[in-house]
Parts: C-alpha cells; structure tokens; sequence
C-alpha cells in the first residue's frame, strides 16, 4: 500500500498497481505535505500541511473523516511527520 499527499488538499490511498484503493481523504485546506503509515498499525496514516494541521486517517477506510486532527500546535506549515519505531510516539517538523 502506498499513500500520497497532494497539493488538491487530499490524501489518497494507493495499491501497488497504481490503482487507487477508493475515495481520497479530505480534511486538509491547504497542500499536504507529508505523509507516514505508523508502523505498528499499518492502518493508520498521518497527514499534514500547509494548513499548520496534522491529521490521523484510517488508510482502510478512504474517504472518511480523520480519526483525529491537531490544528494550533503549529503556527505554520506542517511540512514533515513520522512515528517513532514503536509506533507510539508521533512527530512533527513546521515552519514556526
């Protein structure tokens, strides 16, 4: 599975084939700017972005609303995200 951010605001879900796995995530209002499947839940999937938010999806469930979304801990862009190893931990880069 890969997923991609774009700068149509989405976050879309991909199988290795290059076929989309459904409808993308929308949440974002601004580019996103990257994204990261957890490691040990490989459903789950950060996003974040020129909006300063950061966003946690469902990848097996495309198209729904973010299982949760931070807005505010940044005050600008949100240009990287990565877990930790343990999968645990969430971190994130910004402009600010």
């Amino acid at each position: 599975t890969i997923a991609s951010g774009s700068t149509d605001t989405t976050v879309r879900v991909w199988n290795r084939d290059g076929t989309s796995k459904g409808d993308p995530f929308k949440g974002h209002t601004g580019w996103v700017w990257a994204v990261a499947f957890s490691p040990t839940q490989k459903n789950l999937l950060v996003s974040c972005g020129d909006d300063n938010s950061v966003k946690l999806w469902d990848s097996d469930q495309p198209g729904t609303a973010p299982l949760f979304s931070l807005k505010g801990a940044h005050t600008d862009e949100v240009r990287a995200a990565a877990f930790s190893r343990s999968g645990d931990l969430l971190v994130t880069g910004s402009d600010d």
